[in-house]
């Protein structure tokens, strides 16, 4: 498999030209957490390992690791970590249906997830079983992410997420029935006036915290025809 690599801010990423690329989307489910020293962090469903790299390197004293069904994707992740010389991470090739964590369960302060956004026998499906897999839900639907984040989360632990706009209420639906409660929302849209495209979701295990803190909608890009960012998106994406 032809690949390439790519700065992704402080972080060089190791990926195919072909196939499943990081995303704006995993970009801002980054710069959306805020891990702390100390914190035992799992992306789930990770990837390449962008979102994890990115906390390992932007929170050096928290340990990550990312968990990921395609064993090409693990191998691109294990090899960018030992790239940018992060030890403090590493990758688990796993379903996160079966999860082979159990001694570790309750035990992780955050866990991460960008989960497939499209229902499986709907759309157009990818020729590349790779890319297919992390488009659709053909290893597991928002609801058993939810389910492997709440068996890994300690009481008071955080799951971040990001979805699509249009699918908000499954995010919700699912989060609610594993026993996550909202905490904290930022929609995000293409541009001013546009109905959102995603939704970025903090939630908490246990006690519900009551109002959800809804911060200000972030918009990607300048008014008109092209794709130029505004001053917010490109600190957020490329940390301007």
């Amino acid at each position: 498999m032809s690949e390439k690599f790519d700065s992704i801010g402080a972080v060089r990423l190791i990926q195919s030209r072909r196939g499943v690329k990081a995303s704006v989307d995993g970009l801002l489910l980054a710069r959306f957490l805020t891990p702390l020293p100390g914190w035992r962090v799992a992306d789930l469903g990770c990837g390449n390992g962008l979102v994890g790299l990115l906390a390992a390197s932007a929170q050096p004293r928290c340990r990550v690791i990312g968990i990921e069904i395609q064993g090409i994707l693990v191998s691109q992740a294990e090899r960018s970590a030992r790239l940018n010389n992060l030890t403090n991470i590493h990758f688990l090739r796993a379903d996160l249906r079966s999860p082979p964590w159990r001694q570790d369960a309750g035990s992780f302060d955050l866990v991460t997830a960008n989960p497939p956004y499209r229902r499986a026998g709907t759309g157009r499906i990818s020729p590349d079983p790779v890319r297919a897999g992390a488009r659709h839900e053909l290893f597991g639907d928002v609801g058993d992410f939810s389910r492997a984040a709440v068996s890994l989360l300690a009481e008071g632990g955080r799951a971040s997420w990001v979805y699509l706009a249009e699918r908000e209420e499954d995010l919700r639906q699912a989060v609610a029935a594993a026993g996550l409660f909202p905490a904290r929302i930022r929609r995000v849209l293409s541009r001013k006036a546009e109905s959102p495209s995603l939704v970025l979701l903090e939630t908490l295990k246990g006690k519900d915290p009551g109002p959800v803190l809804e911060e200000e909608p972030l918009v990607l890009y300048e008014p008109g025809k092209g794709r130029n960012y505004t001053e917010e998106a490109r600190k957020i994406i490329f940390g301007e």
